[in-house]
């Protein structure tokens, strides 16, 4: 969308009420896709002008808030038959607008859809030749767990100076300065923020100037080299430089030393307190929250060390991922595909935790879980939700079948675990050892996937990232296939299951429009929108999962099982005869060892298997087969490495 508006030579921003929460708990997914939907929609069909996305509270209650959304446009407008018909399916304003602009109007049919499935309503006000304003509400949870952020301050009244012909960016711009401490005074052209600051050398000087560098008459630097000029070999006032257009300009400006610092529209609070803070020297916010981030999932990591996990999973994507989080942060895990499998498997095995997706065939997950509390021996037993819904009211469904929390794919690595160490104590704690960085090569490009977010959701492990693209591409190939068959037979849950796990497995690599695509579909299946609609997103998904799965056929070199092994026989050699002699004394100290030997196996499942298999034994004291076990796995590496 703002590569769009700058494009068009639009002026893109966002003015968010400051009494919006800074955390809270809905489905960012549905809600970013509404408003691109919005935003792009405004984008198209304003030629000159601002595009202005609002964020507003309206109403406030005890555990929740319902903010109002709108994107304002400067646009073509719309008469009102018009807009009776706009959220028709395959309707547009008229004709001749589509075939000036393009588009069929699905985006806001699903737009709409999407609203209702968040709760809320969406609504047009509009004037012919005037522009265009959308509104959408939509009710959220608070946080509640999450602990209040203090205000953040840089100044305790220092004047700043604002320069900027756009009166709604000037209006944002000082609204967002005050919120930081300042008090501000604005104009919209240079010429006047030269005779400002002529003004103020004789009297209060400003500490800062925030300009804007597309003006008439006078652009931003041409404007800063003056002010520079003003005060010779004085102390000058910062000069920070706000743009969407000239980025290039504008760096090449702070280089020079004409600006102190360059931040790009739209603006929020966020990037504003990064740059100033930068510039002030006070802080790196971004890299202190960063670390705060980290602290806190390295104390969850700490207290879930150990423990032992029942993760009931049916996808072989997210089974990979979510197994080697936890088994590499020093967790045992257990898998089942279904529900009726985890039923089975807990009637045989003890274990600390449960993590529970929702949507399985044969038996879901919230089945699943209303029969285990049924059972006095499970009542206690923490059962984590992981699925790919986050809107209220699932979180709500989730709390009421009984299960105590909720974990949103795609996954979050602190949201995860720090919801994990609230409710699962380890029965055996043990002592976290930290794992060196992945020094792994560098990833290939491939199309679609953004691996910045896929190697966050992988705690930066590259070769994890690696096989998990490799099985996406395995398993999601024939997604068109199965979907067109499921709906053919008007299998409405199997459809919907289809495209729920595609949403979070594409999430999860980082594969961001393959993701909103199936989110879309996901959301029109629910909402029974009709087959012309679905058969558009099928076929966009049938693009882009062709392009993305042929890159990663084509360019990704998954790392040979048999080196990772020659790699570490001889360390192999040594800690599997301890392993013998602790199994031969029924040690338990042996489950410390079985750790450390799963890190010397990745990249070989069969095996990896195999020592899961045998650290549940010995969990249940039965050394006897734990040390058959151990006889296959001396013999399975001696196979590879030879």
């Amino acid at each position: 969308m703002g590569l769009r508006a700058e494009e068009k030579g639009l002026e893109l921003l966002f003015r968010i009420c400051p009494e919006v929460p800074p955390k809270l708990i809905g489905d960012p997914l549905r809600l970013t896709q509404v408003l691109i939907n919005l935003g792009n929609n405004a984008v198209k069909f304003t030629d000159e002008g601002e595009v202005v996305v609002t964020v507003d509270v309206e109403v406030v209650a005890e555990n929740s808030i319902t903010l109002l959304f709108s994107v304002q446009d400067t646009g073509i407008g719309m008469k009102r038959e018009q807009i009776y018909k706009l959220f028709k399916s395959f309707s547009q304003a008229d004709t001749s607008t589509t075939r000036r602009y393009g588009g069929t109007g699905l985006g806001l049919v699903i737009s709409r859809s999407l609203a209702q499935l968040m709760g809320g309503e969406i609504w047009v006000e509009s004037e012919y030749g005037s522009g265009t304003t959308f509104s959408f509400n939509v009710c959220l949870a608070v946080d509640v767990e999450s602990p209040e952020q203090a205000p953040v301050a840089l100044s305790n009244g220092a004047r700043v100076l604002v320069v900027d012909d756009s009166r709604t960016s000037r209006d944002i711009l000082c609204s967002l300065l005050t919120e930081l401490g300042y008090v501000t005074d604005a104009v919209d052209c240079g010429i006047d923020a030269v005779k400002m600051v002529k003004e103020s050398v004789k009297a209060e000087q400003y500490e800062m100037i925030v300009l804007d560098w597309r003006m008439p008459d006078m652009d931003g630097i041409t404007t800063a080299s003056l002010i520079k000029e003003q005060y010779g070999s004085k102390n000058c006032p910062d000069l920070i430089m706000v743009t969407a257009f000239g980025r290039e300009a504008a760096t090449d400006a702070a280089e020079q030393g004409i600006i102190d610092a360059c931040v790009i529209k739209p603006l929020t609070k966020n990037s504003l307190l990064q740059v100033l803070s930068s510039v002030k020297g006070i802080f790196n916010a971004t890299e202190k929250r960063n670390n705060g981030r980290k602290n806190a999932v390295d104390n969850a990591l700490q207290q879930l060390a150990g423990a032992v996990i029942l993760l009931v999973e049916d996808n072989e994507v997210n089974q990979e991922l979510a197994m080697e989080l936890l088994e590499s942060n020093g967790m045992i895990v257990s898998v089942a595909t279904n529900g009726q499998e985890a039923l089975d498997i807990l009637e045989e095995k003890k274990f600390d935790g449960v993590l529970m997706d929702c949507q399985m065939p044969v038996m879901d997950g919230y089945e699943a879980t209303r029969r285990l509390r049924e059972d006095a021996r499970f009542a206690g037993l923490p059962i984590i939700a992981m699925t790919a819904n986050a809107m209220v009211g699932d979180r709500e469904k989730v709390i009421e079948v009984g299960m105590n929390d909720h974990i949103a794919k795609p996954l979050e690595l602190l949201d995860m675990f720090s919801k994990m160490a609230r409710w699962i104590t380890p029965s055996i704690g043990v002592e976290l050892k930290t794992q060196g960085a992945d020094s792994s090569d560098t990833l290939p490009n491939i199309t679609g996937v953004d691996f910045e977010k896929g190697l966050s959701t992988c705690q930066q492990n590259k070769n994890l990232l690696r096989r998990l693209l490799a099985r996406f591409a395995e398993t999601q190939a024939d997604f068109c296939i199965l979907m067109n068959d499921a709906l053919q037979k008007n299998d409405i849950e199997t459809a919907s299951r289809y495209a729920h796990t595609l949403k979070g497995v594409a999430g999860n690599i980082g594969a961001t429009k393959i993701q909103e695509l199936a989110a879309e579909l996901d959301a029109n299946i629910t909402a029974k929108n009709g087959n012309a609609m679905q058969r558009q997103l099928i076929n966009a998904l049938d693009g882009a999962l062709a392009v993305t799965v042929n890159d990663i056929r084509n360019k990704l070199v998954l790392a040979p099982v048999i080196s990772n092994i020659q790699l570490s026989k001889e360390i192999l050699g040594d800690e599997l005869l301890q392993l013998r002699a602790l199994l031969d004394d029924d040690d338990t100290e042996a489950v410390d060892l079985i750790e450390e030997i799963q890190r010397h196996m990745g990249g070989a499942p069969d095996l990896q298997n195999l020592v899961r298999s045998m650290s549940e034994l010995v969990r249940d004291y039965d050394f006897e087969n734990a040390l058959i076990l151990l006889e296959e796995l001396e013999t399975g590496v001696e196979k590879l490495s030879a």
